[in-house]
């Protein structure tokens, strides 16, 4: 790819912005001219003193897009995340957003946020109102198949899994919807792994177009807006667990699901977990020890 170089000239709100977003990436310089430098594989970001930013790389433009748009408040983009990686119980459940410029006043109105953010509460409130407004696509991966992939052994590695999951799924929102602008995804592995990943599927017709950040559901409205949708729909077939089993079940992994695991399979088996349950995670260990099965 060729290299791309872009300069502009920023108050202190939008530097401050700039160096937010960037301090995942940040690196040191020598410089004296330079105030701040953020650099990965395929952008750097340099700020200097006299207010001025460049940008280079052969992602540059997408890094700009940014903020060109900053000033207006949008910018066009498919963001994705995922749901439910390090919970025991529940789906995998991943989602794929489209938000247009148009789109932006009336999500913020909602309050769109990271859903680590939101109350369940909240979240049940406002998902059903993005997913009319904007086009989203969604993936679940339930506890029975999931654990067939993982008993199978060829796939057991949870980033592979994720990675197919969210290449899917916008692979999908872009042929539906012809959006050819930015993708973004919030970062769970390196991009030339996430990559590598897609090889090992045979997934066929790979393009490098997805861009990565780490935290993006708190700088990219669509990536918000799909941890809100997937959290949604996490938490629905929680409640469906929960009616189904009598019991309520809870989120995360620790020793209080331990317990709920354990009372379930002393009332219907061990076997019986794995509709409900991640069988690979060290929690069914904990939950055989508080069976007492060797």
């Amino acid at each position: 790819m060729c290299n791309q170089n872009y300069t502009f000239k920023a108050d202190d709100e939008k530097i401050n912005k700039i160096i937010e977003f960037y301090d995942y990436c940040k690196v040191t310089t020598t410089d004296p001219n330079i105030a701040f430098r953020a650099a990965t594989h395929d952008f750097t970001i340099q700020i200097y003193h006299n207010h001025q930013v460049l940008i280079q790389g052969n992602k540059a433009i997408n890094e700009y897009a940014i903020w060109h748009n900053f000033d207006k408040d949008f910018l066009a983009h498919i963001g994705s995340d995922e749901v439910g990686t390090g919970d025991y119980f529940g789906p995998i459940i991943v989602a794929a957003c489209l938000v247009k410029d148009t789109d932006y006043d009336y999500l913020n109105q909602l309050g769109i946020k990271d859903s680590k953010e939101l109350t369940d509460k909240k979240i049940c409130e406002i998902a059903p109102k993005i997913v009319q407004r904007i086009k989203c696509k969604i993936s679940i991966l339930s506890n029975a198949k999931y654990n067939e992939i993982y008993s199978g052994q060829k796939y057991s590695n949870l980033n592979k899994i994720k990675a197919y999951l969210h290449y899917f799924l916008i692979s999908k929102l872009r042929e539906e919807t012809k959006f050819d602008g930015p993708v973004i995804v919030d970062q769970f592995c390196d991009k030339e792994l996430f990559y590598n990943y897609l090889k090992d599927y045979k997934a066929t017709k790979i393009e490098n177009n997805i861009d990565f950040y780490i935290k993006a559901e708190n700088k990219f409205l669509a990536v918000a807006c799909a941890s809100i949708i997937a959290r949604y729909e996490f938490l629905k077939r929680l409640d469906a667990m929960s009616i189904k089993l009598n019991k309520t079940i809870l989120k995360g992994a620790d020793a209080s699901v331990d317990a709920l695991a354990a009372s379930i399979a002393k009332e219907y088996g061990i076997d019986a977990l794995k509709e409900y349950v991640k069988f690979n995670f060290i929690n069914t260990k904990k939950v055989l020890k508080l069976l007492e099965v060797k």
